[in-house]
C-alpha cells in the first residue's frame, strides 16, 4: 500500500504544518523538532513548494521579523522531487495557487488549502523568494541532487544543495551551505 506499518509513529500526509514560531530559545526549537513525527505520502513527489510558499506568505504566523532588510533562510530536507503547478490536476484540482496568500490554520498550523488549489509554480515561488528576501537551502538524497540544483538555480540564481546524509551531520551541512549565501 505504500504506507508504513501502524506500529511506527507517522503523521499522515499533509502539505505543510508549522510547528514552532521563530525564536531565539533553542530549547523550544529542539523540543518542537523532537515532537515532529515522520510523515508519509502516497506519491513520490513532495509538497515542498507549498511549504516554502506558505512559510513566506504567513510571516506573522511563522514569526518572521517584519524588518524588510532581514534575510530569511529556509531549509528543505527532502527525499523526493517536488510537486509543481499542474500536478494537482491528477486529483481534479483546477484552481491556480493563490500567490502570497496565507492559508495556515492558526490553531493547528496545518496548510488547509491543499485540496482546494493546485501546487505553486516554480515561477510563483521565485517571486515569493525575491519579494520576501529569502534564501533556500536544499538537503536532498544524492540521486535527486541534480534536479534540486536546477530548481535552486531557477529560484534564487545559485544552486545551494547538499547531500542528505546521516542526521547528525545536518548541523554542519546547514552551516556550510549557509556560509555560501553570504
Amino acid at each position: 500500500t505504500g504506507r508504513p506499518p501502524k506500529s511506527q509513529e507517522f503523521d499522515w500526509s499533509h502539505a505543510f504544518t508549522h510547528h514552532v514560531n521563530m525564536t531565539n530559545d533553542t530549547s523550544t526549537f529542539i523540543k518542537a523538532l523532537e515532537r515532529t513525527k515522520l510523515s508519509s505520502n502516497v506519491d513520490a513527489p513532495e509538497a515542498g513548494l507549498d511549504g516554502i510558499a506558505q512559510a513566506l506568505a504567513c510571516g506573522q504566523i511563522i514569526g518572521w521579523r517584519q524588518d524588510e532588510t532581514v534575510q530569511k533562510v529556509l531549509i528543505l530536507i527532502s527525499e523526493g522531487e517536488l510537486h509543481i503547478a499542474r500536478d494537482g490536476l491528477q486529483a481534479g484540482i483546477l484552481a491556480k495557487y493563490q500567490l502570497d496568500q496565507c492559508y495556515l490554520n492558526p490553531t493547528t498550523g496545518n496548510y488547509d488549502n491543499e485540496l482546494k488549489q493546485d501546487y505553486p509554480s516554480l515561477g510563483q515561488v521565485r517571486t515569493l523568494v525575491r519579494k520576501h528576501r529569502a534564501s533556500l537551502i536544499f538537503i536532498v538524497k544524492k540521486e535527486r541532487r541534480e534536479w534540486f540544483e536546477n530548481v535552486s538555480s531557477f529560484l534564487q540564481g545559485v544552486p545551494i544543495v547538499a547531500n542528505l546524509e546521516k542526521q547528525e551531520k545536518f548541523g554542519k551541512t546547514i552551516t556550510d551551505e549557509y556560509k555560501k549565501l553570504q
